[in-house]
């Protein structure tokens, strides 16, 4: 019965897996369990010799035989004068077509039984054969098959197969769904039904059992369904509302899905939140890591506290290693749980132990909660790739996930179930990122230089690892939107940190990656203070390596990463970047063995630092088994302080099959030579083929005959050989028999004295007698194999006065000839006539950088002329210097070059003997105010000054570096009332100058003419949902509108209010916004006051408490940096004030005690004008309030 259990759950593998469950659709996940049912008997009669069936009648009494439905026996055999199960040699299994019988041979391993079983089983279900596309499970005879079609899994499927709610989910979404995720619910909504909607329209097997499962502080379970409409349904619900605390039931809904959940399935967790303290997460890995098999997910997108559970660094290098904090909307003063008043363990800590330590993924994207669409778009990214990587092989992470046009960096990119190797390929959509080498470091992680181009387009970009496996399958993972391209940046930025993530307690060697940066032996990286530096190296101005050692200590989450060079400091472009997660267990792996029936097996445990048990009772690092005659399962336990880890491996019997090896004729192709080795019997391990002319030896019985022996009329036979199990067989075989050479026709083919002209190279061969088909011709150094007989000579060998002679060859019918050509015959290169070539001192231009080469002497014919920074081999000579060379006040020497016949002449020129670099004539260089046009954007640099040469300008906004002064400003500069100031840069003759502009000093934007815009009460539908924005006033511009639940910014008022608010109870109130020429208004409606709906009789939410608290702060937008905050209803409490800018990090922070009922608390901002986020922390309390400051 174990080795039945074993052999049905590989044949339910083979059904359930595919390759690329999203696009391939010759492999389909068909979702059906086979396992055994009742108990092992016998059936027939003893001594009825029915345990090897060699006639037909035989067969056909143990197929009517009714005790069983699969009947497993010795041998099947078929002679040569009776057909038995389609086959007059042996077979493994037979079954009708359609039938409710089985017969198997006994002493295969479990794979192949798993395989064999399910062949048969489909037969049984009405399946025919199919021998391709791919590799189909119904394949005629090929064994190691795994594909079942679309077609095929819905036979597999009928007859009430165990389907839908009757059996386990495959993938459960747990999701949190209080108010804090209201950024977050959308994303997840539309990443998850991206996903069934893809998985709709996919060739895919429809018994697939989703469920969704929802927590607050306590966990609701939505029926399974393998419905996807009804699915579909469930997901579009979600909305999030309620949970006054922050620490969540995430783990106690983990646990609850253990009993949903079948084996080997998969878990995928969307949160924001801590889970509640007291709630063990080694319990949920106890629960799925072992014998589950189960993978839990997690993309977590903020924290109770904003940080780990305290701050990771102090330092002004390395300022604020926080990030920004799940926003908690929904933290209002409320009853706490008893669990929610004892400190929470870090939702990273917590997550990422879990993901590792079952084999799941763990990403932490906060910045889901920044406000920008590119940050909501790149979470609908992660929730879609996360599923497919859950269920097929997909690409999950990229690490970083952002870098700027025009950098070089170092990716580290993560797929699951995904087989990376030295074949893989990693290519990005479009051809703006140049990938280089990959480095593989695991089946599931690749290292992959890249570099982006100047001009690439900005926005996220798919990728794609294309994989070869040993089957020589390919396995295609594709990840959307992982990555994307950001605008150009002039300051010092860290690109990538590779590895991006490190354990508590781990040592490892980093490589840093950055722009614009000028890394030197000074050099100083910053991690933190709980990550030692032991020792850096610098590889270039942009690259730097590091050894780092983790405190044992160390606190998981973010930390920046800051490079000091003299005084330059370089910090990073994305959060973080750099990870640090929790230790887990070291894992302990043990390889599976094969070996023939009757040796012994010897399996060993790898990755054990503590003590090993075996389930045989051995404690050594390796023991031996055996001899063995079936398969076996043994595991190993390593212990090691608090952690057990358990790992399994199988031992596959292969049994020793009498049948001798029989060499066959083999399959050949007589215009292509490809050859196929076909050998018949063999006990089922590696054969190694070898032939003269063919192989030396080789397992791959596919292979070509060596050109000379195919086109050989004299060619003999052959020997050909197979070796297996050390026994060698041999096969005679005539080639000439196969493919004989037929005499030529008419006069033998003869290759004659070619067509050549000296002066173009122009070559045509020529021949005279043959039989009149197809000839191909072959020289080196003029053509490889072609039938076309005019070709041009290399332009080495026209040119070489020593070129050698030159065997032509034609071939025809399998016969090649020959004949000898020599080049310098026929073109003769003579010496110079006259002066020998000399070459002179050029003619240049200082001014505009036109450039001459001059010669004198030579032999009349052409010259071909190079020089670094000019020009390649040319032969034309009037070229231009480069401008780094025109302008640059250290040029070197450039060697000039030309060459005549073969024969190479030189000369050095120094280009700042010819044109120096004169101090400026007159006023030096200076750059004025500009010329612009408010209206039009139109824009002028000016200046006054200078020597005269030509100027170069450049301004962020405006343009990169032109030596036209007539520009457009960027339409965002010239509309944004809070434009910052703009540098202007003009260089001249290596001189750079700069000045400061206040567009909006120049171009005030005025309060809108007429009345104020004001946004009215919305007109609204009850019925369809329908809502029209209505606005009146403005300055007669275009408006732009906003409301969450209705739609983004757009400039269409008609929209539809989402369907969740239209019909939901307690809908919240919705803020309704516009904005014209940059002035925001709002309206807060109350759709339930337009349209009530009457509660339905189920559980009640329970009311949140009023409050008389009231936190604001004065002015905002404030003006200057200095902040009041007013508080009111809170005396006697404390209050603790973090002020932070838009990256999280801290810029103030102040814990006052409230004496009165209304008090003021002053803080001071860094910089204005700016972004910041005021958090709010008392008992009962957790707020945000957005700050913007204006100068």
């Amino acid at each position: 019965m174990e080795k039945a259990t074993a052999s049905l759950a590989y044949g339910t593998k083979i059904l359930q897996e595919c390759n690329n469950i999203v696009n391939d659709e010759q492999d389909v996940a068909c979702m059906v369990t086979v396992a055994p049912s009742g108990s092992m008997g016998t059936f027939g009669a003893a001594d009825d010799q029915m345990d090897v069936i060699n006639t037909q009648a035989e067969l056909r009494k143990v197929m009517d035989d009714k005790s069983a439905f699969v009947k497993i026996v010795t041998a099947i055999m078929g002679s040569a004068k009776e057909l038995v199960c389609g086959t007059t040699g042996s077979a493994l299994a037979c079954a009708d077509t359609p039938g409710s019988s089985i017969i198997i041979v006994s002493g295969l391993s479990n794979e192949t039984t798993g395989e064999v079983l399910m062949h048969e089983f489909g037969h049984s279900r009405g399946l025919p054969h199919r021998d391709s596309p791919g590799n189909p499970i119904m394949h005629t005879t090929k064994l190691g098959t795994n594909e079942v079609n679309a077609d095929e899994a819905a036979m597999f499927h009928k007859d009430g197969a165990d389907d839908g709610p009757n059996r386990p989910a495959d993938i459960v979404f747990v999701v949190d769904d209080t108010g804090s995720m209201s950024e977050e619910i959308g994303g997840v909504r539309q990443g998850i039904i991206t996903y069934l909607n893809k998985f709709a329209s996919s060739a895919t097997c429809t018994g697939t059992v989703f469920q969704l499962v929802t927590f607050k502080d306590d966990v609701t379970i939505r029926p399974p369904t393998s419905d996807l409409s009804v699915i579909i349904a469930q997901v579009s619900a979600l909305f999030a509302s309620g949970g006054s605390d922050c620490p969540e039931a995430s783990v106690e809904a983990l646990k609850a899905v253990d009993p949903l959940i079948k084996d080997g399935g998969s878990i995928i967790l969307y949160t924001d939140a801590d889970a509640h303290a007291g709630q063990s997460k080694e319990s949920v890995v106890e629960l799925y890591k072992i014998l589950r098999k189960v993978s839990v997910s997690t993309l977590l997108s903020g924290t109770c506290s904003g940080a780990s559970s305290v701050s990771v660094s102090k330092g002004e290098s390395n300022p604020g290693d926080t990030f920004p904090p799940s926003d908690n909307k929904d933290g209002k003063p409320g009853v706490n749980l008893v669990n929610d008043l004892i400190a929470a363990e870090s939702a990273i800590d917590t997550y990422s132990f879990i993901a590792q330590e079952t084999g799941g993924i763990f990403v932490f994207f906060p910045d889901v909660n920044s406000g920008n669409p590119a940050d909501t778009e790149r979470f609908q990214n992660l929730v879609y790739n996360l599923i497919v990587g859950g269920v097929s092989s997909a690409v999950t992470l990229i690490a970083p996930s952002a870098a700027p046009v025009g950098s070089e960096l170092t990716l580290t990119v993560t797929g699951t179930n995904t087989n990376f190797n030295s074949s893989s390929s990693v290519d990005f959509a479009g051809d703006d990122i140049t990938t280089g080498t990959p480095t593989v470091i695991s089946t599931t992680r690749i290292e992959i230089p890249v570099k982006i181009s100047a001009g690439a387009v900005l926005g996220f970009k798919d990728v794609t690892i294309t994989t070869t496996l040993n089957g020589g399958e390919t396995e295609t993972a594709t990840g959307i939107g992982l990555f994307s391209v950001t605008p150009a940046t002039l300051a010092p930025t860290i690109t990538s940190i590779t590895p991006p993530t490190g354990s508590v307690g781990q040592t490892l060697t980093v490589t840093v990656n950055g722009v614009n940066t000028n890394f030197n032996k000074s050099s100083v990286l910053n991690l933190g203070e709980d990550i030692s530096i032991v020792s850096t190296t610098v590889l270039s101005a942009g690259e730097l390596q590091a050894d780092i050692q983790i405190a044992g200590n160390a606190v998981v989450g973010f930390r920046n990463v800051t490079v000091i060079t003299d005084s330059e400091v370089a910090t990073e472009n994305v959060t973080g970047p750099f990870l640090v997660t929790t230790a887990g267990c070291a894992p302990v792996t043990v390889a599976n063995v094969t070996i023939p029936s009757g040796s012994s097996a010897t399996v060993k445990a790898v990755g054990c630092s503590g003590s090993l048990l075996w389930s045989t009772g051995e404690t050594t690092e390796s023991i031996t088994l055996g001899p063995l005659k079936e398969d076996m399962v043994v595991s190993v336990t390593c212990t090691t302080g608090a952690c057990e880890v358990t790992a399994i491996a199988t031992i596959t019997v292969k049994p020793v099959v009498e049948t001798p090896l029989v060499f066959q004729a083999p399959t050949f192709d007589c215009t292509t030579g490809a050859f196929k080795f076909n050998i018949t019997g063999g006990d089922g391990t590696t054969i190694t083929y070898a032939a003269e002319g063919i192989t030396v030896s080789s397992t791959d019985p596919n292979q070509f005959i060596d050109l000379d022996v195919l086109a050989s009329p004299t060619a003999g036979p052959i020997t050909l050989s197979a070796t297996q199990s050390g026994v060698t067989i041999t096969y005679i075989w005539n080639i000439r028999e196969a493919c004989p050479v037929e005499p030529p026709v008419g006069g033998a083919l003869v290759l004659l004295a070619p067509i050549y002209d000296c002066k173009t190279g122009a070559f045509t061969f020529v021949t005279s007698g043959g039989d009149g088909t197809a000839i191909s011709f072959a020289a080196v150094g003029i053509t490889g194999w072609t039938t076309n007989p005019d070709q041009f000579v290399d332009f080495e060998l026209r040119t070489a006065a020593d070129a050698p002679s030159i065997t032509l060859s034609a071939m025809q019918s399998g016969v090649t000839v020959a004949y000898v050509w020599s080049i310098r015959a026929v073109c003769p290169v003579e010496p110079p006539v006259g002066e020998a070539l000399v070459l002179l001192a050029p003619a240049y231009d200082c001014k505009t950088g036109a450039f001459r080469f001059k010669t004198s002497g030579g032999n009349g014919t052409a010259i071909s002329f190079s020089a670094i920074g000019i020009s390649g081999w040319t032969t034309n000579a009037d070229q231009f210097v480069d401008l780094e060379l025109r302008t640059a006040p250290d040029a070197p020497l450039i060697t000039l070059y030309a060459m005549q016949s073969g024969v190479t002449v030189s000369y050095v020129w120094n280009i700042r003997e010819v044109c120096p670099l004169e101090p400026p004539v007159g006023d030096a260089l200076v750059l004025l105010a500009p010329a612009y046009d408010c209206k039009t954007g139109a824009f002028r640099f000016k200046t006054s000054g200078g020597n005269g040469t030509a100027i170069s300008f450049s301004a962020i906004g405006i343009s990169g570096w032109t030596m036209n002064a007539d520009q457009f400003v960027d339409l965002e500069l010239r509309t944004a009332p809070d434009a910052p100031l703009i540098t202007l840069y003009a260089m001249q003759s290596g001189i750079t100058v700069t000045y400061v502009w206040n567009i909006r000093e120049v171009c005030p934007l005025e309060p809108p003419v007429g009345d104020a815009l004001v946004m009215l009460p919305p007109a609204y539908d009850c019925s369809t949902g329908a809502v029209r924005f209505k606005t009146m006033g403005g300055d007669g511009t275009s408006i732009s509108f906003s409301a969450v639940g209705i739609t983004g910014w757009t400039t269409n008022p008609d929209q539809y209010l989402d369907y969740e608010l239209r019909t939901a109870a307690d809908a919240p109130l919705i803020t309704l916004n516009a904005v014209q020429s940059g002035v925001t208004v709002t309206y807060v409606w109350n759709v339930r006051e337009v349209c009530p709906v009457t509660p339905i009789n189920t559980r009640m939410g329970v009311a949140e408490p009023t409050t008389v608290t009231q936190i604001s702060v004065l002015g905002n937008p404030v003006s200057g940096r200095e902040i009041a905050v007013e508080v009111r209803g809170m005396k006697g409490k404390s209050l603790l004030l973090e002020l932070r800018d838009v990256r999280g990090r801290v810029v103030e922070e102040k814990r006052v005690t409230l004496t009165g009922d209304v008090e003021k608390v002053q803080l001071r901002s860094r910089h204005s004008p700016a972004l910041y986020l005021l958090q709010l922390s008392s008992e009962g309390l957790n707020k945000v309030l957005r700050i913007v400051t204006t100068e």
